[in-house]
């Protein structure tokens, strides 16, 4: 089985370089009339890119999906079978493609200001993009196929031609349908057995009976969790709960009972759920947690390109809002917006808050009225196991807010294990910092003796290291009422001058970045190479010539992860 899984992600490989890059009609509903509204993911670039541009831009998710064709590419040379030459070449196209991102638009035959969906009709992953050149768009597979021996079946649907790829790979069938239509190229994964309307709806010949653009769901979501609707996706738990519950809750759970049914009804621990009760139970909490929404965008400067993205975890439970919301704490300004530091991680966490927050959160779990089995199993199991009581240990450190740890640069001396120079900040920060530190002193005797400065003093912590440690660097210890911070060097000196004159609040739960770059490139000088393989995984990422910074917080909707990933424009 592990086997079948692989060969159909090669075969699915080979148009996945497309995922984000390609298609859209005269207007944006125009394409999401085709776009069922039972869909469990939907990923769309409805607004046209610069195809090279972006690629560019997307320099660490292009090297990671090179490599991963590479891998591929591989274990495909030695490939017997037609139908594995035909994905190793199909394989080394993308390779071969990717390493030019200008001629990438050219080579697949896309336009170079394009659109792009990926979505699924059931259990039919469906990929399109916009075509300029339809000969070109062709060609790879046409050059596969010469090389291979594996060949197409040409199929026609009313007046729309598609090619039909028929694969059987121990005991299982599927097909790689492939279609040009008004300019839309199309790339599917699907099945003879299931329902012939299907097919119609993959190819753009048939609308659904409900769409995305009947719905209004894309313009919804988009207002509710705030998203950019040139760029907007999901992932469906509702529709989701549908195929856990179900049989025909919708197209995927009807295709998985065409396709697997006899398997499914035999499996115990799936029958238990797909019970009246189960399926009132999970739809339930389906409602409340819907899913998993996400957006992005770019931007082109005279010297970078920018993407930001974002991805909302929402509830429509207002208690557990504001359980996580109560967690949230305070990371300094300095360290979240330091884009010059090579790498920079804060914690924003209210301690204080721990164990009424998750309480909270533990009752609406261990208190829901539920009736399926699975689910009261499930709460009994938890109430057992409460963990609850361990969290009062977290008292010990009430009031504190948050810490960081920043990295400006570093340099290892390679003879001694030592940092040969070290420019950084660590920091804590609470509502009371004096009072944290003079309960950490009597805890541990060995930092009775440390001299605490006065506000706006720094004390010298180097009589404190070990003798012979880090002979040349000199950490300063700062501290108010609000912050304790330790910097070396003179970038982490400013650092932390800054973060003395910030007052706390609750700005976030988490902060983190890292200059690819620089990071690793100090890494790789530093640290001893065991293995070639390791050492190529290292150059690999120091060619990531990349910033990224992420960030997690909560708002009225739930949890909010978001991202900027910055490039030089080459």
């Amino acid at each position: 089985m592990r086997k079948t899984l692989i060969a159909v992600a090669v075969i699915a490989a080979g148009a996945a370089v497309f995922y984000k890059f390609g298609m859209k009609s005269e207007s944006a509903l125009g394409v999401l009339e085709y776009v069922p509204a039972d869909t469990v993911l939907f990923s769309g670039q409805l607004e046209p890119i610069d195809l090279a541009t972006y690629i560019k831009a997307s320099g660490f998710s292009m090297t990671q999906t090179q490599q991963v064709f590479e891998e591929l590419k591989t274990k495909l040379a030695s490939a017997e079978t037609p139908e594995a030459k035909f994905a190793a070449h199909v394989i080394n196209a993308n390779v071969e493609a990717m390493k030019t991102p200008e001629s990438v638009a050219s080579h697949f035959g896309l336009k170079a200001q394009t659109r792009s969906l990926v979505y699924m009709v059931g259990v039919a992953p469906v990929m399109k993009m916009e075509v300029a050149d339809e000969a070109a768009f062709f060609k790879v597979l046409d050059d596969a196929e010469k090389a291979s021996g594996f060949s197409h079946t040409a199929q026609q649907l009313n007046e729309l031609k598609y090619r039909q790829y028929h694969f059987v790979l121990e005991g299982i069938e599927f097909d790689l349908l492939v279609s040009v239509n008004a300019g839309w190229g199309t790339y599917a994964v699907t099945s003879s057995k299931l329902a012939p309307e299907h097919l119609a709806i993959i190819l753009g010949a048939q609308k659904p009976e409900q769409s995305l653009a009947s719905t209004n769901y894309i313009d919804t979501i988009a207002k509710k969790y705030q998203l950019n609707q040139g760029m907007i996706g999901f992932f469906s738990f509702e529709q989701l709960a549908k195929v856990l519950t179900s049989k025909d809750g919708n197209r995927l759970a009807k295709d998985l009972n065409t396709l697997f049914g006899a398997e499914m009804d035999a499996n115990p621990d799936l029958a238990v759920w797909r019970t009246p009760a189960c399926a009132t139970d999970v739809a339930a909490i389906a409602k409340s947690w819907p899913g998993v929404y996400f957006d992005g965008s770019y931007a082109v400067a005279a010297t970078d390109i920018t993407m930001n993205g974002k991805m909302v975890v929402p509830t429509e439970n207002k208690d557990t809002v504001a359980a996580l919301s109560a967690m949230r704490g305070f990371i300094p300004t300095a360290v979240s917006g330091n884009n010059s530091a090579i790498m920079h991680w804060g914690l924003g966490f209210d301690v204080g808050q721990l164990a009424s927050s998750a309480g909270k959160l533990w009752n609406t779990f261990t208190q829901t009225k539920y009736t399926c089995e699975p689910l009261v199993k499930m709460q009994e199991g938890a109430t057992a196991n409460n963990p609850l009581a361990a969290l009062a240990m977290t008292g010990m450190a009430n009031g504190v807010q948050g810490m960081s740890v920043t990295l400006n640069s570093f340099e290892m001396d390679t003879a001694t294990g030592q940092p040969k120079s070290l420019d950084a900040l660590v920091t804590v920060s609470a509502t009371n910092a004096r009072a944290v530190i003079e309960s950490l002193k009597a805890m541990v005797p060995d930092l009775a003796s440390i001299p605490l400065p006065k506000d706006g003093e720094a004390q010298d912590l180097s009589a404190m290291l070990p003798p012979g440690a880090m002979p040349d660097l000199k950490p300063m210890l700062q501290l108010n009422n609000s912050h304790v911070a330790i910097s070396v060097g003179d970038k982490g000196k400013t650092q932390a001058d800054a973060v003395m004159k910030e007052a706390t609040s609750k700005n976030g739960l988490m902060s983190m970045g890292i200059d690819y770059k620089a990071f690793f490139g100090s890494v790789l000088a530093a640290m001893p190479v065991d293995s070639p393989e390791q050492q190529k995984e290292f150059e690999q990422l120091q060619k990531i010539d990349m910033k990224l910074n992420m960030t997690m917080d909560v708002n009225d909707s739930g949890l909010v992860f978001s991202t900027q990933m910055e490039a030089p424009k080459k």
